[in-house]
C-alpha cells in the first residue's frame, strides 16, 4: 500500500485523506464473491480472480449507464449483504468447527 500511495502522489501531485477509502469495500466484495468465507478458512486464487472480475465488470457497467458514485457504493454494499445472506441460508460453510473428541 505504501508504494502504491507513493506512485499515486508522484502521478497526481496531491494527496487527499479520502483517496482510496472505498478500496477495502471492493476488496471484501471481490473476495466474498470469489468464495472466501468471512469467518476464515480457505479460499483459492481462481475464485479470487473471478470475484475481482465480477466487481470490475459491475463497476464498468455503472460507469457506462451513468450511475452516480454514491449509488455505486450502495449497490456494492447491497450485493455484499445479499451474498452473505444467501451463503448463510444455503449452509455453504467453508470453515468446519472442531468438535470435541470422545475419549475411548
Amino acid at each position: 500500500v505504501g508504494f502504491a500511495a507513493l506512485l499515486y502522489v508522484a502521478r497526481y501531485r496531491n494527496v487527499e485523506t479520502s483517496t482510496g477509502g472505498l478500496i477495502a469495500l471492493d476488496a471484501i466484495v471481490a473476495s466474498v464473491l470469489g468464495g472466501a468465507s468471512v469467518l476464515g478458512g480457505e479460499a483459492n486464487l481462481l475464485g479470487a480472480m473471478f470475484g475481482v472480475l465480477l466487481v470490475r465488470l459491475l463497476q464498468n457497467g455503472f460507469v457506462l449507464i451513468g450511475v452516480p458514485s454514491l449509488w455505486e457504493q450502495v449497490i456494492t454494499g447491497l450485493l455484499l449483504i445479499s451474498v452473505l445472506i444467501v451463503d448463510a441460508l444455503t449452509g455453504n460453510r467453508k470453515l468446519s468447527y472442531p468438535r470435541f473428541a470422545r475419549t475411548p
